[in-house]
């Protein structure tokens, strides 16, 4: 499960777009953020004045749905950007299962293929699937192949970081 501070961790700013995409608002994130985790959010940077935050913070437990409901419109007043809160949730779900450079490079691999399946193999994605680009299986289940994997997916998350902190 991701989490609000795996956004602060990454040095990314978190919105009501982004809240929003954690809850109710997508179909690959759909309720990834917990309760006690918006909650949190929430107090952390309350605002007396704030009626809508007021009324986010009134919702039980038992009331997810409901509170989902409000984030999403209070989302859809926000000036702010859906496509980079989905890329930094993407970003961040890269990150948060992103395996260590000195993983079992088959796992590795595997691993990485799990990540970009979750997003249908987009286009930008660095990760390239076995058989393209004319890498044969031998070469491409090779502790060489991992390492060109995990850097080229270490460049495209300092790319991806810049990219939205330059469109924020």
């Amino acid at each position: 499960m991701i989490k609000i501070e795996d956004f602060k961790n990454s040095d990314l700013e978190i919105n009501w777009k982004v809240i929003n995409i954690g809850c109710l608002g997508s179909e690959k994130f759909f309720k990834e953020l917990s309760y006690d985790d918006i909650v949190e959010f929430l107090i952390a940077n309350f605002d007396e004045k704030n009626k809508e935050m007021i009324k986010v913070l009134s919702f039980s437990k038992n009331e997810y749905n409901e509170m989902g409901e409000e984030i999403k419109a209070i989302a859809l007043k926000e000036n702010s950007n859906s496509d980079i809160a989905t890329m930094k949730w993407e970003l961040v779900y890269v990150v948060k299962n992103m395996p260590s450079k000195n993983s079992d490079y088959m796992e590795g691999i595997l691993k990485f293929y799990d990540i970009w399946a979750k997003f249908d193999f987009p286009e930008d994605s660095p990760f390239v699937i076995e058989g393209f680009n004319n890498i044969s299986p031998e070469n491409y289940y090779t502790l060489k192949n991992y390492i060109l994997i995990h850097d080229t997916h270490t460049k495209w998350i300092n790319e991806r970081k810049k990219f939205i902190k330059n469109n924020n």
